[in-house]
C-alpha cells in the first residue's frame, strides 16, 4: 500500500511541473539507468546489434542512448496516468477512429495487436473513451500484488476489462453481446518454447504468441495491426492497418507470420521506440 500511495504522490507532482522540467528529469534518470545502473546494458546492446548488424558501433550506441530516454519517458508519462490527466493524454495521443467506428457499427469484433512501442499505455484509455466497443486488454500480471493491483485499476480506469495473459483462453467466450475490441501485445515472449510459432524476426529464429490467432479465427474477429510511433517528445502517432474482416478465413500462422513483418519494418523507422530491454531471444530453437 505504500508503494502505491508514493506512485499516486508522484504522479500528482509530475502532472503539475512544467513539462520541460518534466523531461529533463526523464534526462537525468535516463543517463542515471543507462551509466551508474546500467540497467540491462548487455541485453540492450546485444538485441541491437544482433537485430542491426550493418550499423556501426557508433551507431549502435545511438540508438541505446536514445532508448534509455524513450524508455524513461515511457515509465514517467505512465505514471502521469495516476493523476487527472486524461485531457492531456487524449491531446497528445492521436488516433484516428473512423475505421473502428465502421466496424463497430457493422457489429464485428475485433482483435488490435500490437508491439512494445512506447507509449503503447496511453492508447488503452483512448480507445475506451472513445469506442463503443467493449475494451478488454491482456497483460502479463507482476509478482507485487499491490502493485499489479495498482497497474490493472489504472487501466482500467474509463472501463477496459484487463485479461491476464495467463487466462487468454477465456476470450474465446465474449463477456458481453456488445461487439469487442481486444488489445494484444504480440511480441511478448511465450512461456514455453513449445506451444507457439518459429519464425525469423530481425535476422534470428524467434519464438512467437500465437493463441490470439487461434481466438480470431474462432470468433471469425476482424483483426487490426497498430503500430505507435514518437512524433516528439511526449506526442504519439497511431496509425493503423485492416489486416482481415474475418479471421477464420485465415491460413494457420497466417496473421502471426503478417503481424511480425509489420511490426519489424515499423520498429526499422524507429528503431529506439521499441523494448530493447526485452530478453526477446532467451529461447532457443531445439532441433
Amino acid at each position: 500500500m505504500q508503494w502505491t500511495f508514493l506512485l499516486n504522490l508522484l504522479s500528482k507532482f509530475l502532472f503539475i511541473i512544467p513539462k520541460p522540467f518534466f523531461y529533463n528529469l526523464s534526462n537525468f534518470i535516463a543517463w542515471f539507468m543507462s551509466n551508474v545502473v546500467r540497467y540491462r546494458k548487455k541485453v540492450i546492446q546485444e538485441n541491437l546489434k544482433n537485430a542491426f548488424p550493418q550499423l556501426s558501433n557508433k551507431e549502435i550506441q545511438k540508438i541505446q542512448s536514445q532508448f534509455y530516454q524513450n524508455l524513461t519517458d515511457f515509465f514517467l508519462e505512465m505514471l502521469l496516468m495516476a493523476s487527472n490527466s486524461y485531457d492531456y493524454i487524449q491531446k497528445n495521443y492521436e488516433i484516428d477512429l473512423s475505421e473502428l467506428n465502421r466496424l463497430y457499427k457493422e457489429g464485428k469484433s475485433v482483435l488490435m495487436v500490437l508491439g512494445h512501442q512506447f507509449n503503447w499505455e496511453w492508447g488503452l484509455w483512448i480507445l475506451s473513451r472513445n469506442t463503443q466497443f467493449h475494451v478488454q486488454g491482456v497483460y502479463m500480471p507482476i509478482k507485487n500484488k499491490n502493485l499489479d493491483a495498482w497497474l490493472v485499476n489504472l487501466r482500467g480506469k474509463y472501463g477496459a476489462e484487463m485479461v491476464p495473459a495467463n487466462q487468454v483462453r477465456t476470450l474465446l467466450q465474449p463477456p458481453t453481446n456488445k461487439p469487442t475490441l481486444t488489445l494484444i501485445i504480440g511480441d511478448q515472449s511465450p512461456a514455453s518454447s513449445q506451444n507457439c510459432i518459429w519464425t525469423t524476426f530481425f535476422h534470428q529464429e524467434t519464438a512467437f504468441i500465437n493463441a490470439y490467432e487461434k481466438i480470431a479465427q474462432r470468433r471469425k474477429m476482424a483483426v487490426i495491426f497498430i503500430e505507435v510511433l514518437k512524433k516528439s517528445r511526449g506526442k504519439y502517432h497511431t496509425p493503423y492497418q485492416i489486416f482481415t474482416h474475418d479471421a477464420s478465413q485465415l491460413k494457420n500462422n497466417e496473421l502471426v507470420q503478417a503481424f511480425i513483418l509489420f511490426l519489424e519494418k515499423s520498429i526499422q523507422n524507429q528503431p529506439a521506440n521499441w523494448l530493447w530491454s526485452h530478453k526477446r531471444w532467451k529461447h532457443k530453437k531445439m532441433n
